[in-house]
């Protein structure tokens, strides 16, 4: 899942990325209108975008407010 042989577009590092694209634009989103925005781009299920939001937030490149509200780390 994190690195995928069979179709690099599905990592989570590329998946990651697209996500970020659209931070770097807005530096912050609802949690599921960034879901919706980024499967508007790529092939995505839910479970990958929590996982690619869950090693932004280890790496420290996002965060998630009580609101529901994504934010892009400075």
């Amino acid at each position: 899942m994190l690195l995928n042989e069979i179709d690099p577009m599905q990592s989570i590092f590329y998946l990651g990325a697209v996500l970020l694209k659209y931070l770097y634009q807005h530096h912050e989103c609802m949690f599921m209108a960034l879901y919706c925005e980024a499967r508007s781009e790529v092939d995505m299920t839910i479970d990958q975008y929590i996982l690619c939001l869950d090693w932004l937030y280890l790496i420290n490149l996002v965060k998630l407010d009580e609101k529901g509200v994504v934010h892009l780390c400075s």
